[in-house]
């Protein structure tokens, strides 16, 4: 025997109701976009290291900063297409989140950040460069505490998982809960899409603030048992570090907004 399940009722992050229409066109946005945007910085960032280190202009180790890899030429052309290519899509991802999450400009604002730090080299003003590139540090940290925050109170507390139990087909912003197949038995809501992960995504936000903590200790002199190469590969480590880690998180989020 089939049930018959009611039509669902969208709401944003803050449990206003969505406007007619933009019942589930989110995803279908926002998705491609991340996804877009994702692909274009990985794969600039992984071509100027290769043409970089194969033309001998920087060593693959001690690893230098992603900027300094893209100072030269031609990885500087390839790294500006790619960069400010990639954070106008992720741009347009931000604007788009913002319909069910108001954090969602925290992403636009930070990827023109980024496009700003990728656009000026460390080598024609490393002054303007270095600020830009720590905004969207910050930034991407930012946004990764405000996602956690987001999907634990969506999915992850007591009063989230009350809430849905008592309206299991209510839309959110999360691929949480929703609408249970046709024939499916029973009232409990149904695993309709990828989980966010408000504890990892918390745990990215400190990351990358510690990182970048520990990135001014380095280069104010905080730490004399490092000589100047161990500081600057650990500066490295943690930006490339903090930079792969961020374009997991953004590619995880595409895939658990619905």
């Amino acid at each position: 025997m089939h049930t018959q399940w009611p039509e669902v009722t969208p709401y944003v992050s803050d449990g206003a109701p969505l406007a007619p229409g933009a019942a589930h066109g989110l995803s279908s946005t926002v998705r491609p976009l991340i996804y877009g945007g994702v692909a274009l910085l990985l794969g600039a960032w992984m071509a100027v290291f290769a043409i970089t280190v194969s033309l001998g202009q920087e060593p693959a180790w001690p690893l230098r900063n992603i900027s300094q890899y893209a100072a030269h030429f031609p990885a500087v052309y390839i790294w500006r297409a790619g960069a400010i290519s990639a954070c106008v899509l992720l741009a347009q991802a931000g604007w788009a989140l913002r319909r069910r999450a108001r954090w969602g400009l925290v992403l636009t604002v930070t990827t023109l950040c980024l496009m700003v730090a990728g656009t000026v080299s460390c080598v024609e003003d490393n002054s303007v460069h270095t600020f830009f590139a720590i905004l969207a540090f910050l930034g991407l940290g930012a946004l990764q505490g405000f996602a956690a925050h987001a999907a634990y109170r969506h999915t992850g507390s007591c009063g989230a998982q009350r809430r849905i139990a008592s309206q299991p087909h209510a839309g959110r912003l999360f691929w949480a809960e929703s609408l249970p197949p046709r024939g499916a038995a029973g009232p409990q809501p149904w695993l309709a899409g990828p989980q966010p992960w408000p504890l990892a995504w918390a745990l990215g936000c400190a990351g990358v603030f510690t990182s970048v903590a520990v990135v001014f200790c380095a280069t104010g002199g905080a730490m004399p048992w490092l000589d100047r190469v161990s500081r600057a590969c650990l500066v490295s480590i943690l930006e490339w570090g903090c930079t792969a880690w961020s374009l997991g998180f953004a590619v995880h989020l595409a895939r658990t907004v619905q």
